[in-house]
């Protein structure tokens, strides 16, 4: 038997209801390499659970190559494990960015 439990939401509260189904990752403000090892840490457990996967980029107001590279680590990892990944949100300075590198292709941006 696991040590987990789960708990059914009650009607008004859809959003828990969506959590218990798909992983929400907060991408935080600074998608750099000084900062990337925790948001890293959140993908790989994403991969390990195999669930559906939302990206909440709204505050990223800092990005640098090899935080797109773990991003499109994670898409790459994500597909090949047919999980389902989507985009909430993302700012103006990621879209930017993914496009500049001309990697809104491969990350679905």
């Amino acid at each position: 038997m696991s040590d987990q439990s789960f708990a059914l939401p009650s009607s008004n509260e859809n959003s828990v209801a969506t959590d218990v189904l798909s992983s929400r990752i907060d991408c935080g403000a600074q998608l750099a390499i000084s900062s990337i090892a925790p948001l890293a840490a959140q993908l790989n457990q994403a991969l390990t659970d195999g669930r559906a996967t939302v990206l909440m980029c709204a505050d990223v107001s800092q990005v640098d190559t090899a935080g797109l590279q773990t991003l499109l680590a994670f898409m790459q990892d994500a597909a090949g494990k047919k999980m389902h990944v989507q985009w909430d949100a993302p700012s103006e300075i990621l879209q930017q960015s993914v496009l500049l590198l001309g990697m809104n292709a491969q990350l679905g941006i």
